[in-house]
């Protein structure tokens, strides 16, 4: 089913109402695509930085980077093939149609499965099932596995399909299958028509997200000294470790502080998810001048409970 990727659908009716969403979309944005929507000033909106928000200067292997920060601390995790799910759940009507229309086309007769509207991180939601026999094709059977012909794995059908299950249904035509699921549990849900299973199973994983708080973290101030009489360098390598449950964003880490003298300086050698290392270093000039250097490391951090 090439040409059937769901992204290829999104328009500008496209809404990312939670995080499972906004992660799984900005794992399909190109290089180019991030420089277009920073140029745009749309980026803001689809990161989902609570509070922090991206600064335009800010690279786009820094933002993965960034993300898979979040990814961590918010215990969000899927698979390809729940990512392919997850887009199909955030496409409009429209764009829905369009690719439903676009499977049907390529995939000919077969069996076809959808979900209704932000399904990724709803306990309870539908799944369109449509069965595509041919113009003018049979009517379709549905393929039996003991008590009914839906194979759910981490929730349940309810509704009228959980007493009185389908066995057919016309070519065309899409009935509702109405799901409840437990979301600590990754879902899978498949069905099969006169033999056809579907390509694109519904893959979800599991959605318990964990709470983050935002900090901002500053180190102990660290002065280093070089004068007439005594040291003639003074360099320093203070280390900012992060704590249990918390990464920081390498991105936001700066250097607060002064110097004096033409041979000091403040400056951080190595930022990292689990520490910054920095530099803090005076060294006397040869005209006998004193130098002076002092700060300390700012950075945004992550925490979750």
């Amino acid at each position: 089913m090439a040409g059937c990727d769901p992204q290829s659908f999104f328009d500008k009716s496209l809404t990312l109402s939670n995080d499972l969403t906004k992660f799984a979309y900005f794992d399909t944005i190109s290089k180019d695509h991030f420089e277009d929507m920073k140029n745009s000033g749309s980026l803001g909106a689809t990161i989902p930085i609570e509070g922090v928000p991206i600064d335009f200067n800010m690279s786009y292997d820094d933002a993965k980077k960034l993300m898979d920060i979040l990814r961590e601390a918010k215990q969000i995790n899927y698979t390809e093939v729940h990512q392919k799910t997850i887009l199909t759940s955030i496409l409009s009507s429209n764009g829905l149609d369009a690719y439903k229309a676009c499977v049907a086309a390529k995939g000919g007769v077969g069996t076809f499965l959808s979900m209704s509207p932000n399904a990724a991180t709803a306990n309870h939601f539908f799944i369109g099932v449509k069965w595509q026999g041919g113009v003018g094709g049979p009517e379709g059977k549905f393929d039996y596995v003991g008590p009914s012909p839906f194979q759910v794995i981490g929730g349940t059908v309810v509704g009228p399909y959980e007493t009185t299950p389908p066995t057919t249904i016309k070519s065309g035509e899409e009935i509702s299958v109405e799901i409840e699921r437990d979301l600590s549990q990754d879902f899978q849900f498949t069905t099969a028509v006169n033999g056809n299973s579907p390509d694109d199973k519904i893959y979800l994983p599991k959605f318990q997200p964990r709470s983050v708080i935002f900090n901002v973290r500053h180190s102990e101030t660290v002065t280093s000294s070089s004068s007439v009489g005594g040291l003639d360098d003074d360099d320093k390598r203070p280390v900012l470790l992060a704590g249990t449950n918390e990464r920081f964003l390498p991105s936001t880490a700066v250097i607060v502080g002064h110097t004096d003298g033409p041979h000091s300086e403040i400056r951080i050698i190595g930022a990292e998810p689990l520490r910054i290392l920095w530099r803090v270093w005076a060294q006397r000039a040869t005209n006998e001048q004193g130098a002076f250097a002092r700060g300390y490391v700012s950075v945004i951090s992550v925490t979750w409970k």
